[in-house]
C-alpha cells in the first residue's frame, strides 16, 4: 500500500499506530517535495510564456489607448485656447456701437 493509501485508511489507536502515522508524514512530506522540484520550474516557465503572450496580445491595445488619450488631451487644450481667444476677442467689442 502506497502512503497515501496509508494515510486514508490509518486508524490511530496505539502509541505504534502514532509512529506509524509519523513515518506516512514524512513519506508524503517526501512525495510532495518531489513533486514541488519537479513541477516548479516548469510551472515558472508556463507562467513567464502566458504573461509574455498576456502582454503581446496587450501591447498595440495599451499604444492605442495612449494614443487616444494624447489626441483627447491636445484637443482639449485646443479648446481651451480657443475658448480664451475667443473671450479675449469678445472684451475688445465695443458694443455700445452695435
Amino acid at each position: 500500500m502506497n502512503p497515501m493509501e496509508q494515510a486514508h485508511s490509518l486508524k490511530i489507536i496505539t502509541q505504534e499506530d502514532f509512529a506509524f502515522a509519523g513515518e506516512i508524514g514524512i513519506s508524503l512530506a517526501r512525495m510532495k517535495s518531489q513533486i514541488n522540484r519537479n513541477w516548479r520550474p516548469k510551472a515558472k516557465d508556463s507562467l513567464q510564456e502566458i504573461k509574455d503572450n498576456w502582454d503581446k496580445e496587450l501591447a498595440p491595445i495599451e499604444e492605442a489607448e495612449g494614443k487616444i488619450s494624447s489626441a483627447r488631451v491636445y484637443w482639449k487644450i485646443e479648446q481651451n485656447r480657443k475658448s480664451r481667444a475667443h473671450n479675449q476677442g469678445m472684451k475688445g467689442i465695443n458694443y455700445e456701437n452695435t
